[in-house]
């Protein structure tokens, strides 16, 4: 995919601009979370009207057990070194017949940076100036006794803070990270803004099923529990997805269909959705083993393949992976994570009762498009699949006005 110019404004001029910029760790950013204290660094951004306290690499859930639910991270008392992006999740990247686009794609998806399986971490960018309509903490959620300047534990509904984004990434389930610097949406725009890691790959075993979107709920849960300790308010999270990001977005959408109070009050989908067309049937089957299988098979492993697969190391699991060319990492259909009937829930109005924006990029999937294709090749895809484009092009011209509308 080719990002227009404004997207490349919002995802990567931010970052290019933030690389650029002074830090004063003299006297760093506080804030007190439910799980401990942390500590940040505090940069000013050129031409941009306030500085912007950065909080990186806080874990937002436990160590993950290898194919196993996500869970809320462990305390602690010492306030936490947040200055660094946390590993980014074990992946796989892309192929190597990419050409000129595997710089765009590691570009876009931010590969190459170190990877553990300890990788749930979430990164806050929120304005350096106090909101003074937020209150002020003056010890209830601030045991630390470091003077965090907002109580993390006001209710929920509770007036002042600032309006928060929460960005999920893209890259197919296979790759990617929350390592995007968005201090230019806290520094312009007055907002708080989070980004996050997720579990990719072969973390989905049929006995534990989409993983990395379960753990997208619990990082979006804890937003909600410690917005106010960056200046947020909790009642005013819009989430945005890109790509499979936006396909997460779709099933928040669905997930919280009958919520009275959606942990969300608005939602941008930009360059993807799974409940209509072709898209809706990419999940995979719930008895469909076969990736799985062959991953055990490469790895030697027989009897209890989680039992065996667990006890391998990470480098071992992923050059299994490799080895079974198990690259099938569509998510599961499972009516929990993946519900049934999305298409006709969204035609019902069964979803999340909230306002949504919708968007594509430019020239929409042109990085994955192998520039060492031959001319025969070309002629066969296009003959191929020519009709089918033709048909996709006669359906927008019919949907446009609709849309319009």
């Amino acid at each position: 995919m080719k990002f227009s110019d404004i997207q490349l404004l919002l995802l990567h001029v931010a970052a290019a601009a933030a690389a650029d910029t002074t830090d004063n760790i003299s006297s760093p950013p506080i804030a007190c979370l439910a799980s401990g204290p942390i500590f940040g660094v505090t940069a000013q951004l050129p031409g941009a009207p306030i500085p912007v306290n950065k909080f990186l690499g806080i874990p937002y859930a436990a160590k993950p057990v290898r194919f196993a639910l996500s869970r809320p991270p462990l305390p602690w008392s010492a306030p936490r070194n947040a200055t660094t992006f946390g590993n980014s999740c074990y992946q796989l990247g892309v192929a190597d017949d990419l050409g000129g686009s595997q710089e765009l794609i590691d570009t876009l998806f931010n590969l190459h940076h170190p990877a553990s399986e300890d990788c749930l971490f979430i990164n806050a960018f929120a304005p350096a100036n106090i909101d003074s309509s937020v209150s002020a903490t003056t010890g209830n959620g601030d045991s630390s006794g470091l003077g965090c300047p907002y109580r993390t534990t006001s209710p929920v509904g509770s007036p002042g803070g600032r309006p928060v984004l929460f960005f999920i990434h893209g890259g197919a389930w296979t790759l990617g990270e929350g390592r995007f610097d968005l201090s230019g949406f806290a520094a312009h725009e007055d907002i708080v803004v989070f980004s996050f890691n997720y579990r990719l790959n072969d973390e989905i075993p049929v006995q534990q099923r989409n993983l990395g979107m379960f753990d997208q709920q619990l990082a979006l849960q804890w937003v909600r529990d410690n917005a106010r300790a960056f200046g947020g308010d909790p009642s005013k999270i819009t989430i945005w997805g890109f790509s499979a990001g936006s396909v997460s977005v779709d099933m928040f959408m669905h997930t919280y269909a009958n919520a009275t109070n959606p942990p969300f009050r608005a939602a941008i989908m930009m360059s993807g959705e799974w409940s209509f067309g072709m898209f809706s049937t990419l999940t995979r089957n719930p008895n469909d083993t076969s990736s799985w299988d062959a991953i055990a098979k490469a790895a030697g492993c027989k009897g209890s393949k989680i039992q065996c697969l667990r006890q391998l190391s990470s480098e071992q699991l992923l050059n299994a992976t490799i080895q079974a060319q198990a690259f099938n990492y569509l998510p599961i259909l499972d009516n929990k994570a993946i519900p049934f009937g999305r298409a006709k829930a969204w035609r019902q109005g069964n979803v999340a009762k909230v306002p949504l924006l919708g968007g594509t990029s430019a020239e929409e999937g042109r990085s994955t498009v192998s520039l060492n294709i031959s001319l025969d090749r070309f002629n066969q895809n296009a003959t191929k699949y020519g009709q089918q484009l033709r048909n996709n092009k006669q359906d927008i011209q019919r949907f446009a006005p609709a849309m319009r509308e």
